[in-house]
């Protein structure tokens, strides 16, 4: 912090997976709600090592400088700094404990598109993972029809889990249809 309270002087480090512009802008609005400020410039290293570090310069005013614990800020970024398969890691071990948290995850957290993973957050692939582990045999069907929060009272979603091949859209179509349902998307 500078002495006369014109701005702050923060290095983060994060790991070089971690590193991209989406995660700078999420530290950058921690920090500045932290520091009650404004990035006034940042400077990025990333070389071969495993970490990579962003130099943030926070402008701020005299006399409105906040004292934030910093223990607080650096969970923050923490959180924000964690890649989508970590998260879900933490939700599978907190629902199944550690030992079939951690199995589930290495069986299943490679299969998750980024599509899927920009779409559905973590909690969600752990319920879909629990689907995928009620299949028995390889001729096994399992639906999941739901709404989204955001979804109008017409609109229904459906998931479809197989246990041995992607089942053709073509397939699913009149029998969706036969239930009196219109397929949209």
């Amino acid at each position: 912090v500078d002495r006369f309270e014109r701005f702050v002087s923060v290095l983060v480090y994060v790991s070089r997976e971690s590193y991209n512009s989406d995660l700078r802008r999420k530290i950058e609005l921690i920090l500045c709600d932290a520091f009650n400020g404004e990035v006034s410039v940042y400077y990025a290293q990333l070389s071969v090592k495993a970490l990579a570090r962003w130099h943030f310069i926070i402008r701020t005013k005299p006399g409105k400088l906040r004292r934030p614990s910093m223990k607080e800020v650096n969970e923050k970024i923490g959180v924000v700094s964690k890649v989508w398969s970590e998260h879900l890691l933490d939700v599978l071990m907190l629902h199944n404990g550690d030992t079939e948290g951690k199995r589930l995850h290495q069986k299943y957290s490679e299969i998750f598109s980024a599509g899927y993973q920009e779409d559905f957050k973590p909690q969600r692939a752990a319920a879909d993972i629990l689907c995928m582990e009620s299949l028995n045999s390889p001729k096994d069907i399992v639906f999941n029809v739901y709404r989204l929060q955001t979804d109008e009272d017409y609109v229904l979603r459906l998931k479809i889990y197989h246990a041995s091949e992607v089942v053709p859209l073509s397939q699913c179509l009149p029998m969706l249809e036969n239930l009196g349902l219109k397929v949209i998307d």
